[in-house]
């Protein structure tokens, strides 16, 4: 089991949602309180990982001038990875079906085009994918 160590606020509901640590890249989420599909903003995420690197950029920076403290970086390290944690934000994704594959056991989200390529590619042979829910 994945150990949640930030957590984030479902944009309807503002349920408290526990996230694995740089884990959740185009991971769907389901929001146990309002059943909303939540997934991460990419500009923000992009943004959030921008900020983290200046932080290693000004680390280095001042231990070019200044010469090197390790408490003056590691706070600026903890400072740069808070501020990626407090600017990623989860948004609202819209699917249309859930589906399993029966192999693996392994639940996707899916559009009913996507269904509907998967139907056509398996026309000949047996379909390891079956939908548990329309949303």
């Amino acid at each position: 089991m994945a150990i949640k160590i930030i957590h984030d606020y479902c944009p309807t509901c503002k349920t408290k949602i526990g996230l694995r640590l740089m884990c959740v890249n185009g991971e769907i989420l389901r929001c146990p309180k309002c059943g909303v599909l939540l997934i991460d903003d990419p500009k923000r995420n992009l943004y959030g990982a921008l900020l983290f690197a200046a932080g290693f950029l000004l680390i280095e920076g001042l231990r070019h001038s200044f010469g090197s403290n390790i408490f003056r970086d590691v706070a600026i390290l903890v400072v740069s990875g808070f501020l990626y944690g407090t600017v990623r934000k989860l948004m609202i994704t819209k699917k249309d079906l859930v589906i399993r594959n029966k192999q693996t056991n392994q639940i996707s989200y899916i559009d009913q085009t996507e269904w509907s390529e998967i139907l056509e590619n398996n026309k000949d042979k047996d379909n390891t994918f079956e939908i548990i829910e329309e949303l």
